[in-house]
């Protein structure tokens, strides 16, 4: 019994000292945020400034504003890849956060993780279907990401969130998505004046890995290249 005490206290103490130890974002942590949030002194003067003065809040599906927020800091990564599947046009967006004592136990030594991808079937005609699509930090140590995907058919609104304690959900045109079933939802607004969807349960991916992972994993299934035509 002390032999196994003792190795435990090991572990313990190599994980530590990975900093792979689990983020504590239990009840008392989030009722603490809330209540220095509640008093400005405590708010980052500079980051508030900025928002101000420099936020672009005509954005959507939801609209921007200036929140004081607790000093902190945080890094995150928003993608858009136009790629071709045979005669039809896909765009995909990915949003990702970095490495840090938040997410760490999970992701181990990756540098990052891509916690939501749409891709979206668009029609050839369509330019430039990325619409404001950005991820904030500002609700640290959650995120969110948002954006429009335009289409010849109908604009697809998404916005998709991850919070410390790893609760994560999406919703495309008000449809929710729980992203712990699989974080790559896929898009095809149909003709008919209606939308179909796929959700794709992927291992955790880096956000360089995405683009790769959509090509050459998920694009070479017969499901999936159905589903798309």
């Amino acid at each position: 019994m002390k032999e196994i005490i003792v190795f435990l206290f090991v572990l313990l103490n190599i994980n530590i000292m990975n900093g792979q130890e689990k983020f504590n974002w239990e009840e008392k942590e989030k009722q603490s945020q809330i209540d220095q949030m509640q008093d400005l002194k405590n708010c980052d003067e500079n980051l508030l400034k900025k928002d101000i003065e420099g936020l672009n809040r005509d954005q959507h599906p939801i609209r921007f504003s200036a929140f004081p927020v607790l000093p902190y800091k945080a890094g995150m990564m928003t993608q858009t890849h136009v790629i071709k599947l045979k005669k039809n046009k896909l765009a995909a967006v990915s949003f990702s956060i970095e490495n840090s004592n938040i997410n760490r136990y999970y992701i181990k030594n990756k540098s990052d993780e891509a916690f939501f991808t749409i891709v979206c079937l668009v029609d050839e005609s369509v330019k430039d279907p990325f619409q404001n699509a950005s991820v904030i930090s500002r609700n640290y140590p959650n995120f969110i990401g948002q954006g429009v995907i335009n289409t010849n058919i109908e604009p697809v609104e998404y916005i998709s969130f991850i919070t410390a304690d790893r609760k994560q959900f999406a919703i495309v045109n008000m449809r929710l998505f729980d992203l712990e079933m699989g974080r790559i939802i896929l898009i095809s607004p149909q003709k008919g004046g209606f939308i179909k969807s796929m959700q794709i349960n992927a291992p955790i991916l880096e956000s360089s890995e995405v683009s790769g992972y959509i090509q050459n994993v998920i694009l070479k299934k017969d499901d999936v290249t159905h589903f798309f035509e």
